[in-house]
């Protein structure tokens, strides 16, 4: 049995955003509150978390995380990175890396942003791994391996994986041909879902969604990073019987 904790269900501003708007979900639904997109694998062969985006601190303090050893990041964006600088206080005082996964263009970002940990001569227990689509690896000190899979976001170009039959899709509004074969037959397909329309940003909405589903026809499907145009409830009762919204906390067991 695999289980999967959604650590974070939200997009890059979270709901409510500052200043408290809800925007059009319900400020009276703990379902609707979203801290930034994230999730803990805890598989047979070992665990690993996705993302390290700015509410990571809180996140595996609230779900009881005290074992961090590696971490899989999409892409470059601040609410997907921003939380590398907890890390190092992290590995530090436990005196053991942790394993940072990513594409060159992802780690490039980081080591930009965080020059002060990763310039040259500088001593840091945070170990950058670089991975490449399609080529399956293995998480450090565990039996896990997954195959990282291309998406298309705006200008970038992230990465999601494929862990037995299931698929961890990032930020996308599309994806290579080269991708199609990954997405048969799926256990769990967990969806990013940013907005009800398309508006433009590189996103994934609700018709895009319900062609895939059509398509590819995952037997259950979690969709994730949700902004504050996406209320729980009123999606929920739209959506087909095996597919959901996901929710900070939320638990998904899959065989």
């Amino acid at each position: 049995m695999t289980k999967i904790t959604i650590t974070g269900s939200g997009s890059a501003c979270g709901v409510p955003i500052i200043g408290g708007s809800f925007g059009a979900t319900d400020a009276g639904n703990e379902k609707n509150i979203r801290t930034r997109s994230a999730a803990r694998f805890e598989t047979p062969e070992g665990d690993f978390l996705v993302e390290c985006g700015p509410d990571f601190r809180i996140q595996v303090l609230r779900n009881n995380i005290t074992e961090i050893d590696n971490i899989f990041l999409s892409h470059g964006h601040a609410d997907h990175i921003i939380g590398i600088w907890e890390l190092s206080c992290y590995a530090g005082r436990r005196g053991k890396p942790v394993a940072v996964y990513g594409s060159e263009q992802t780690l490039n970002e980081v080591k930009r942003i965080f020059s002060f940990m990763f310039a040259e001569g500088k001593q840091t227990k945070i170990l950058l791994n670089e991975i490449k689509p399609f080529a399956e690896f293995t998480f450090s000190g565990t039996g896990v391996k997954v195959v990282p899979l291309p998406f298309i976001h705006q200008n970038m170009n992230p990465l999601g994986f494929k862990y037995k039959r299931t698929v961890y899709t990032p930020d996308f509004s599309s994806f290579p041909d080269m991708v199609d074969d990954y997405l048969q037959d799926l256990d769990l397909w967990i969806m990013e879902l940013t907005f009800r329309n398309d508006v433009g940003r590189g996103h994934n909405y609700i018709d895009q969604l319900h062609t895939l589903l059509e398509k590819y026809k995952p037997k259950r499907c979690v969709l994730n990073h949700l902004s504050d145009d996406i209320d729980y409830e009123t999606l929920s009762s739209a959506l087909p019987p095996n597919v959901e919204l996901a929710y900070d906390g939320m638990i998904v067991d899959i065989p």
